[in-house]
């Protein structure tokens, strides 16, 4: 371990934006009939007629309301990625559903059925299709209809067991609890830690009075995550129903308390300007999609460029500096990594996750000093975060920077955050003082903490 360096860093990829549903109850408010545009296919060996319907006309902007002016764009700036993805890939038809997704947010039914039936045409054994027409179906409330679609995208992809889920949920409109509780079942054995799922039982159940079973079902929700508001709720509900007013009044207790921490960012911002936000989750799905649909066709140079044309128009998406920073560490573009991240920095200065992200960056690339800045400006934003220590205390590490300090920031470290990696980073840190006792000290813990931890155990047995 100690005759060389030892740098537990995992590279940190942002998710700066949350993707967004497709529900029509939040379509874009778009009008206008749908034309065919004919586009020539990129692949000069096979002529395919790509028929891209034209987007939808948009409702009168006032020149002076600038957010009317930026909504307007980040959709265009949607449709724009989508197209240009489906004229890079005109044999893919998840490509097609893409762009079929974006016409069906924008009211334009016709085309996206279109782009659905030439998805198929392409591939009749996919699932993605007959998925988007499930859920077109099911929001209409054509529950036999989305059932169908959803039975047969199953057929196709027996890997594709949300279909189990979404089948539940058919039923549970209808008012079939003991149908859905049979696929709801099927989605769990399969996928046992969906939070949502487990409280979608527990309301099944409890329509049906089986309470105990209710109630089971909403503790296995808690015991996923402790902060359900949902699962607090049913329980509440589910032990009111059984008679059990103690255990029903200490969760409506923990409801209450879950209800006054809930961080009001979202709700405010989305009182503030609901359409924005709506629009940027639509984009930030948009990018994420095209991207992974190009990358997997190992056209990973036609996604950075069609993604930084996509961060002129739209420079301060995450979104799409994400999905870039994404890219260029696959094609090793450290510089440019440097670039955005350091933007998305100055942009979001109270965003610790940015400056943590930079920091990781910097280490990976051995920009040590301005890897110390900008992990003690997480420090500063967020003094309780184990793992800025323990990322600074690798920073301070080698000889000549600051050993001692090494093993201030790694010992804080492991006392926010008793974790075997840094209990490993501590007794890394004081080896390089010397204290080889102390040393083997915390080796020997995270060893315990992890004993298959295969660099433990080489370090521990060099010790």
């Amino acid at each position: 371990m100690m005759n060389r360096r030892n740098w537990l860093v995992v590279i940190i990829l942002l998710n700066f934006a949350a993707a967004g549903g497709y529900g029509l109850a939040q379509r874009w408010r778009w009008s206008g009939v749908a034309s065919i545009e004919k586009v020539s296919s990129v692949d000069t060996n096979q002529e395919l007629d790509i028929e891209i319907p034209s987007r939808p006309l948009i409702q009168a902007i006032e020149k002076s309301n600038a957010k009317q002016i930026e909504i307007a764009n980040l959709r265009s700036l949607a449709f724009d990625i989508a197209e240009s993805t489906l004229r890079h890939l005109p044999k893919n038809p998840a490509a097609f559903c893409l762009l079929g997704k974006l016409h069906l947010r924008s009211g334009n039914v016709n085309a996206a059925r279109a782009l659905w039936d030439m998805s198929i045409a392409i591939n009749p054994d996919i699932a993605e299709a007959y998925i988007d027409y499930g859920h077109y179906e099911l929001n209409l409330g054509n529950y036999d209809k989305a059932e169908n679609y959803f039975r047969k995208a199953i057929d196709n992809d027996p890997g594709f067991i949300d279909g189990y889920r979404l089948i539940a949920g058919t039923q549970l409109a209808q008012r079939n609890y003991t149908e859905a509780i049979q696929y709801f079942n099927q989605y769990l054995a399969k996928s046992p830690n969906s939070v949502a799922t487990w409280c979608q039982l527990g309301s099944a159940y409890q329509q049906l009075g089986k309470h105990a079973d209710s109630i089971r079902s909403y503790l296995r929700a808690s015991v996923l995550d402790e902060k359900s508001s949902q699962a607090a709720q049913g329980l509440m509900i589910a032990y009111r129903s059984q008679g059990d007013p103690l255990n029903a009044r200490k969760h409506a207790d923990i409801l209450s308390k879950l209800t006054d921490e809930a961080p009001r960012t979202a709700e405010d911002r989305s009182e503030q300007a609901p359409d924005l936000i709506k629009v940027e989750n639509v984009l930030d799905f948009t990018c994420r999609t095209a991207t992974d649909l190009l990358v997997h066709a190992r056209e990973i140079d036609a996604a950075i460029a069609q993604l930084e044309r996509a961060k002129v128009l739209a420079p301060n998406v995450d979104s799409i500096r994400s999905e870039l920073i994404r890219l260029y560490t696959i094609t090793k573009g450290d510089d440019n990594i440097n670039t955005l991240l350091r933007e998305k920095c100055y942009t979001s200065p109270q965003d610790v996750n940015a400056w943590i992200a930079l920091g990781v960056h910097c280490i990976r690339t051995r920009r040590l000093d301005a890897a110390d800045g900008a992990l003690r400006k997480a420090i500063a934003l967020e003094p309780n975060r184990a793992e800025s220590y323990a990322l600074l205390s690798q920073v301070q590490m080698p000889k000549g920077r600051n050993p001692a300090g090494a093993v201030e920031n790694a010992r804080k470290a492991v006392t926010l955050s008793p974790t075997a990696s840094n209990h490993f980073i501590l007794g890394t840190a004081l080896y390089h003082v010397g204290d080889l006792v102390g040393s083997r000290q915390h080796v020997l813990k995270a060893v315990d903490l992890e004993p298959s931890n295969p660099e433990f155990q080489a370090a521990l047995e060099r010790l």
